[in-house]
């Protein structure tokens, strides 16, 4: 199963070189296929520095007028490559060895969705639900209270959550799914939204604790969106919460019920768009 690895980029310079040494090697061990950098507008040297990395990459630009943001630039890249695996990576991921090709084994599987490593350098709530869902979200979800020891297979997002720093999936797959929804722009909750549309389509998604990467964590979001990072998390989240609603158990009383709680906070924080959006989640049909 050939791999290409896509890299979302955004002024990414000083980011990239160590993930691109680490591809370099996977490139000559035959592991990976192609190295694809999708980049966003960089006004950095980052574009010319992967002109520069040598055979295997290949450097995708954003069009002039097209659609920037996370989800639309890994759209782009995808659409450029060429494996049968699609390798999402961000470009502050730090591999050690090859933690590609056991991930790949769960792709064999046709009932799996997409696979993800245990992602370490951050809170591992990023691969729990509690980070998006208990500290912004859903207070009865039930997050992983540490990792798991052995591989977990999740029919449900409460289980596990796509995490879009690092995941594989199958081109067949992402192709049926329509890709990343580009409506979660510029960043945050379009990976969340991938998950669930990937187990309401009856997809699992793996978790493998045994296989290990590292994440320097939002490097890119916290220099580009600084101090507009929260209000764009809430929006994204505002909207992932509008299109499932019913796989979010939203529709009873008790999520109705937290619909209204949520809004009228967004009320007292003066966040007038979010409100409105989660009351009108609340009293609709």
């Amino acid at each position: 199963m050939g791999i290409s690895a896509i890299i979302p980029n955004l002024n990414g310079e000083k980011l990239l070189p160590p993930l691109l040494d680490s591809l370099a090697e996977l490139l000559a061990q035959g592991v990976v296929e192609e190295v694809v950098v999708a980049d966003d507008g960089s006004e950095d040297h980052s574009r010319e520095l992967v002109r520069k990395w040598g055979e295997g990459f290949r450097l995708v630009e954003k069009p002039p007028g097209a659609a920037r943001g996370f989800g639309p630039n890994v759209n782009r890249g995808v659409r450029a490559a060429r494996g049968e695996v699609l390798a999402v990576l961000n470009s502050d991921l730090r591999l050690s060895g090859d933690p590609l090709t056991p991930l790949t084994e769960w792709l064999r599987d046709e009932g799996v969705g997409a696979v993800v490593p245990a992602v370490e350098g951050g809170p591992w709530e990023v691969e729990s639900a509690i980070h998006l869902w208990v500290r912004r979200g859903l207070p009865w979800v039930r997050p992983l209270p540490e990792p798991p020891g052995e591989p977990l297979i999740a029919t449900h997002f409460s289980q596990l959550c796509l995490h879009g720093a690092c995941f594989l999936i199958r081109r067949q797959v992402w192709e049926l799914m329509g890709g990343f929804d580009e409506g979660f722009r510029p960043a945050y909750f379009e990976d969340v939204d991938l998950g669930m549309r990937l187990n309401l389509a009856g997809f699992r998604l793996v978790l493998d604790p045994r296989v290990k990467v590292s994440h320097l964590h939002s490097q890119t979001v916290e220099r580009e969106l600084g101090r507009t990072k929260e209000a764009v998390m809430l929006k994204n989240q505002l909207r992932l919460v509008q299109k499932h609603r019913r796989y979010l158990g939203l529709e009873n009383p008790a999520g109705r019920g937290w619909l209204l709680l949520r809004g009228l906070r967004e009320g007292v924080r003066l966040r007038g768009r979010q409100m409105a959006g989660y009351l009108a989640a609340a009293l609709g049909p």
